[in-house]
């Protein structure tokens, strides 16, 4: 046998060894993660947080709506339907809130609800044509019922039917809450609305379900102009 012959190194010649398969699958495991962290992103990106906007956007638009209210019923074209230029309170209850259109004038005067619906789990407004007596009939006190004469319409005007409304977490079906001059809260039933200078939002919006449920709380509270 020639010395100078080397027979064999002591490697094997159609594999890997150990070493080189754990820096792989260390390697590998490496980007698993970092593709994982690039997925959750991007579901994050372009799926939850468009869901989040338009939620979040949904819930302003509704408080919008009930606090500052839009031109429908008006002829004048100059002061809104909303809360904030009620002239006289109807009805008030934890889940809805009625009034009579009218400040700073009478012209178009009619009578509108905001009501919450337990079961749709949406904010509803109906207003009383124009030329109806805006006087309300004792018996729609506390009613669910759309007002004499009207038709209900869901606010906001864009509330897809995957968003739910609901008040607080602790009280979901407690939408107002009521104060006086000083800021003392009112509890309703009332015997009468004079003390109510001040009316509180509380919503709790919600779309999706599950793990993928967004939910988006705002509070906001008017000041009712006739009265302060």
């Amino acid at each position: 046998m020639d010395p100078k012959r080397i027979h064999g190194t002591g490697r094997p010649t159609g594999g890997f060894t150990l070493i080189e398969l754990a820096i792989t699958i260390s390697l590998l495991g490496i980007l698993g993660s970092i593709l994982a962290v690039m997925l959750v992103t991007t579901i994050q990106l372009f799926i939850y947080l468009p869901q989040e906007v338009r939620t979040a956007a949904a819930a302003y638009d509704l408080i919008d709506m009930m606090i500052e209210g839009d031109f429908e019923g008006r002829s004048d074209g100059a002061v809104r339907n909303g809360m904030r230029y009620a002239s006289a309170i109807l009805d008030a209850s934890a889940d809805q809130f009625t009034y009579t259109m009218g400040y700073p004038s009478n012209t178009d005067k009619r009578n509108i609800r905001l009501r919450r619906n337990s079961s749709a789990k949406k904010i509803y407004r109906s207003f009383t044509p124009l030329g109806i007596d805006p006087a309300m009939p004792p018996s729609y006190n506390g009613s669910s019922s759309p007002l004499p004469g009207g038709t209900e319409a869901v606010l906001p005007i864009n509330t897809g039917a995957s968003l739910n409304v609901s008040g607080g977490d602790a009280v979901p079906n407690t939408i107002f809450k009521y104060y006086d001059t000083n800021g003392n809260e009112l509890t309703p039933p009332f015997a009468s609305y004079d003390n109510i200078r001040r009316v509180d939002i509380i919503l709790t919006m919600r779309s999706g379900s599950g793990k993928a449920e967004i939910i988006f709380g705002v509070t906001s509270g008017v000041d009712l102009q006739e009265y302060k």
